[in-house]
């Protein structure tokens, strides 16, 4: 809390004097605010609210740090692709390196591939772990499309690797909510992409596959079926 507090003490002097604004669209806005507002009235009003209270920050900084990427990215200067592009470039470094020591971690915590037991590695517990690498494989993935050569090689690497850590972890959810993004990718890749029918036609049985396998090696991922 009193790092929060601190990163606040030195924010509030720089927002209170700047230009003005850079918000997203009035939808988006108003819900970021309904979140920030909800957890501080369910916070407030939890029969622990003392310690609930100490743990609205993290929340409360996502929702501060989302609007400050947004103005950062709108003040672009001339090639409005170079900050986007250096953000996504900078998220996906961190995912491979992230997915990579998960990888490690877990296999030197049990010496070895051992699939039965969850990867917890590094936040120690499984569904963190899956959670953050939920959160970075749509940048790996992202980074593979927009590569070539060698460099696209590098990030297919980084790619399988995180998906081997996800599957590690034995999360249901995580795998369910990783395949309804495949799902819905190849979904969105079929009616809006230019490829021909084999090229389409291939993709689904490529989805399909990748679902069936993560469901199958995983023995707690087969109590899905």
């Amino acid at each position: 809390t009193e790092i929060y507090t601190l990163s606040l003490h030195d924010a509030l002097p720089i927002l209170a004097y700047r230009n003005a604004w850079s918000w997203p669209n009035t939808l988006l806005t108003t819900g970021l605010l309904l979140l920030s507002g909800a957890t501080l009235l369910s916070a407030s009003l939890s029969p622990f609210a003392r310690q609930s209270l100490l743990h609205i920050w993290p929340t409360w900084a996502g929702v501060a740090l989302f609007f400050w990427l947004h103005d950062w990215l709108a003040e672009t200067a001339g090639d409005a692709m170079v900050r986007p592009l250096f953000l996504a470039k900078g998220l996906a470094g961190f995912g491979a390196f992230l997915a990579l020591g998960s990888v490690i971690g877990w296999c030197w915590k049990n010496e070895g591939l051992v699939w039965s037991a969850r990867n917890d590695f590094p936040f120690g517990h499984s569904i963190y772990t899956a959670g953050t690498l939920l959160l970075i494989l749509p940048w790996l993935a992202c980074a593979t499309l927009k590569s070539k050569g060698m460099q696209q090689a590098g990030w297919c690497f980084a790619t399988l690797t995180g998906c081997i850590a996800l599957l590690a972890t034995g999360s249901r959810g995580g795998v369910l909510a990783a395949g309804a993004v495949c799902v819905t990718a190849a979904g969105f890749l079929l009616v809006r992409g230019t490829w021909s029918r084999r090229n389409k036609l291939s993709l689904v049985v490529i989805t399909a596959g990748c679902l069936f396998v993560a469901v199958i090696a995983n023995p707690r991922l087969r109590e899905l079926t």
